[in-house]
This record gives C-alpha cells, sequence and structure tokens, in this order.
C-alpha cells in the first residue's frame, strides 16, 4: 500500500450566504475524485471569516442530514487563517456551515492524505 497527499477540492462559501456548495456537488463538477482510503483531511480556513463556522458531515450522498463533525468529542470549528487536521474522515458528504452570512467569498481548501492499494 502507498500514501500520497491529493488536493479534494475548494468549498467556498459565497458572499450573503452562510453554507458552502455540498462536497457532492464540487465533485461532480470535475474536482478531484477520491480514489484510496483516506486518512487524514486538511481543512486550510480563509484569511478573513464574518461568523463563526463548523464542518458539517451527512452519511449519505447527496447530503441531507447534515450533523457537524466532531473529533475527540469537540465540534470541528475552522478559524481564521488556520489548518484543522481530522484524522480517519468517515462521511458521504461534507459542507461549511457559518452561523450567519458571510461579507465576501470564503474559500476553503481540502486536502486529503489517502491510501492507494497497490497494482
Amino acid at each position: 500500500m502507498s500514501r500520497g497527499n491529493e488536493a479534494i477540492g475548494t468549498l467556498t462559501i459565497p458572499s450573503g450566504a452562510a453554507v458552502s456548495p455540498a462536497l457532492s456537488s464540487i465533485l461532480s463538477q470535475g474536482q478531484m475524485k477520491v480514489l484510496g482510503s483516506m486518512v487524514e483531511l486538511a481543512i486550510y480556513s480563509p484569511a478573513a471569516l464574518t461568523t463563526a463556522m463548523v464542518v458539517q458531515i451527512a452519511p449519505e450522498y447527496p447530503g441531507v442530514n447534515w450533523k457537524t463533525m466532531q473529533q475527540d468529542g469537540a465540534d470541528i470549528v475552522p478559524t481564521a487563517g488556520d489548518v484543522i487536521l481530522v484524522r480517519n474522515p468517515v462521511f458521504l458528504d461534507l459542507r461549511i456551515q457559518g452561523a450567519g452570512n458571510e461579507a465576501a467569498d470564503r474559500d476553503f481548501t481540502l486536502m486529503g492524505k489517502l491510501d492507494y492499494p497497490d497494482n
């Protein structure tokens, strides 16, 4: 088995909105498809945020039953200019939800550490 880092995609909360599109919607538009087993997810936050954020995940694709993602019993809360590392993420869809509308477009870059089966 080999391991590598891959760009998963970018989730953007548009100006005047409080939630990003779901990861499933950007993947269906041609961004990177996850082809291995993800062992770690990195979420890079933009330099500025207007409101508090949480990461939401869904157990189905596309997402309907959104829940706030937790790690070690605490909500995963992206803050401006930070990187969050999520170990062994398990979800079928993911989005970023703000407590209120953002004053400008906010891009969250997702990177994954993946295990690939040997051929």
